[in-house]
């Protein structure tokens, strides 16, 4: 109850973009539990040609773009980065603004394999972290 009446008390804009979110997040974070990687990343692209403008210089509007994505992956259980990196890329592309997917991997001293996914426009990084260790 509480989530609901924090979400209540939301101006309209905020709550508006929260359900895109939301969306969003559900859509990847389904389409990359059934579907090839390679293929949802297909999908992803379409949308983000879309968006004419540079988010480096955003202020506020990207802020609340970067909220919302964030909010909502907190709240789809094992979203990992790939799924949010890539809904964020889309919600920021509805709205206008152009973003990359990043891709960062590396091999751990015990042999695992570790990857990770953020976004970034004109070298700036807007949605997660970059990781270069």
């Amino acid at each position: 109850m509480r989530v609901l009446a924090r979400f209540l008390r939301q101006p309209p804009r905020r709550r508006a973009l929260l359900i895109q979110a939301l969306a969003r997040v559900c859509l990847y974070r389904l389409a990359l539990a059934c579907f090839p990687a390679g293929r949802v990343l297909r999908l992803g692209e379409g949308a983000a040609r879309k968006a004419p403008r540079a988010a480096d210089q955003a202020g506020d509007a990207l802020e609340e773009l970067r909220w919302a994505s964030q909010a909502a992956s907190r709240r789809i259980p094992g979203t990992l980065c790939l799924a949010q990196s890539l809904a964020a890329r889309s919600l920021y592309a509805r709205h206008g603004w152009a973003s990359q997917l990043c891709f960062g991997a590396r091999k751990n001293a015990d042999g695992s394999f570790e990857a990770h996914a953020w976004l970034e426009s004109h070298g700036q990084v807007v949605y997660g972290e970059a990781r270069s260790d």
